[in-house]
C-alpha cells in the first residue's frame, strides 16, 4: 500500500542521550563522564532529581565534572548529556496547521 501523507523534506540524525551516575559520599568532588561534551551547558546534573546550575554548582574539564561542593552522603547524582543532539530550525513551509 502506498504512503498517504506529506513526504519529509529533509532527514536528520537524532542525538543520543548518555547518563552517568554516582552516589554522593560527602567527599568525592568529581564525576568522570563516558563521553566528552562540548561545554558545561551540554550536561545537566541532578542531585536526587534537583537540577544543579552549570558553572555554579559544577564545572567541566574534558570529560570530568568537578562539583563546587561534594554531593552529600547517599545523594543520587545523575549527569545527562545529549551526544550529537541538535535543535535546528524547521525548513520553510515545513510547519503547517495540518
Amino acid at each position: 500500500m502506498a504512503y498517504i501523507g506529506k513526504v519529509n523534506k529533509t532527514t536528520s540524525a537524532l542525538g543520543t542521550q548518555t547518563m552517568d551516575t554516582m552516589t554522593g559520599d560527602g567527599s568525592t568532588t568529581t564525576l568522570d563522564l563516558t563521553t566528552t561534551p562540548g561545554n558545561v551547558n551540554d550536561v545537566s546534573v541532578y542531585y536526587d532529581g534537583v537540577m544543579q546550575t552549570p558553572g555554579t554548582e559544577y564545572t567541566l574539564s574534558s570529560n570530568t565534572i568537578t562539583f563546587t561542593t561534594a554531593p552529600p552522603l547517599n545523594v543520587y547524582v545523575c549527569a545527562l548529556q545529549n551526544v550529537n543532539g541538535e535543535v535546528g530550525t524547521p525548513l520553510d513551509d515545513s510547519v503547517t496547521t495540518a
